[in-house]
């Protein structure tokens, strides 16, 4: 009887007693709800990505959008030489494409401090300067110059 009484309460346990995990409006294949994505599992490709549109958006919000960045600069060359991978990938996605093949494969200790250097730099310092220009709002070109050319951190991501 005791089994029975185990067995049922189990049973009874589901996503109205709290579970996040919702499969209610999204085909079944369910989402976490109000968790946050755990970091450790993204690509260092789609960190800097993130950190970089941030970074832009906050200093020059008249005219950078996060998402306009997000789809502008995966398509920029120069990322490549700056986290010290040479010259030989065409641009942001070809990267982000061999890291997800395990091609290559970034260092989180590295990664971090990298992250943090972008993060830190002050709308007038010259990576930030130079990475984008207000009066060539779709032009992210330079996005890469974000990247501090003697940046130890950053060169040393994929090494």
């Amino acid at each position: 009887m005791k089994y029975l009484i185990i067995i049922l309460l189990l049973i009874s346990c589901g996503t109205e007693v709290g579970n996040p995990w919702d499969d209610s409006d999204d085909g079944g294949e369910g989402s976490f709800n109000d968790v946050p994505v755990d970091d450790e599992t993204s690509l260092f490709v789609e960190k800097l990505v993130s950190t970089t549109c941030s970074k832009l958006a906050s200093c020059f919000p008249d005219t950078v959008t996060i998402s306009v960045c997000h789809a502008s600069i995966e398509a920029i060359d120069g990322f490549d030489e700056r986290l010290g991978l040479g010259s030989s990938y065409s641009d942001l996605s070809d990267i982000e494409e061999a890291e997800e093949a395990e091609t290559i494969i970034s260092d989180s200790d590295y990664s971090k401090s990298c992250l943090d250097e972008i993060d830190s730099l002050a709308c007038g310092d010259p990576e930030v300067v130079l990475s984008f220009d207000e009066t060539s709002p779709s032009d992210y070109s330079n996005t890469f110059e974000i990247i501090s050319s003697s940046s130890t951190n950053c060169v040393n991501v994929f090494q």
